[in-house]
């Protein structure tokens, strides 16, 4: 079952209102409506990026009997707007055979540095106090860094850490 919180959240440079109201819900990835599956994977890098794939193949985990054994499920988290627009989303898998989760995040371009990202960090961190993420290029590596002392980078990912 798809739990939904709304957020009041202050608005950046360009908006009108003093505030803009963002709508952040948290599903589990068996609950996503068809709709809402084709808003993630075409908020993403596609084809350079895991996302799109993760949220496949875990999605064919879940709905697998091999599941059944496993505890840990993944979570999805969207921001939307009141036209029910995608603003940013995070993917938290499972780690395999490890303690924790793998956490994945993407912000729309045109809605960087609203505070987002970190608004979905806040959420992920309640599931996985340090959970493992994939710095991409160095936009990514710039937001993660700001988040460096409760998260763990991803094997040789960290390069995108020293270009600031």
């Amino acid at each position: 079952m798809a739990v939904i919180r709304i957020y009041w959240k202050d608005a950046g440079p360009g908006f009108d209102s003093p505030q803009v109201h963002v709508k952040v819900i948290e599903k589990g990835i068996l609950d996503l409506t068809p709709r809402e599956m084709r808003q993630c994977k075409s908020l993403s890098l596609r084809h350079n990026g895991l996302m799109c794939e993760d949220l496949r193949d875990w999605r064919q985990f879940e709905l697998s009997k091999a599941s059944r054994r496993y505890t840990r499920k993944t979570r999805v988290w969207m921001i939307k707007d009141e036209d029910d627009r995608l603003l940013a989303w995070a993917l938290a898998t499972p780690r395999y055979k490890a303690r924790g989760y793998d956490a994945q995040f993407y912000t729309r371009k045109s809605e960087r540095g609203k505070g987002y990202g970190s608004m979905l960090m806040e959420l992920v961190l309640a599931l996985d106090a340090k959970p493992n993420v994939f710095p991409h290029d160095k936009t990514s590596g710039d937001f993660f860094k700001k988040h460096r002392n409760t998260i763990r980078f991803d094997r040789s990912d960290t390069k995108w850490l020293n270009e600031v």
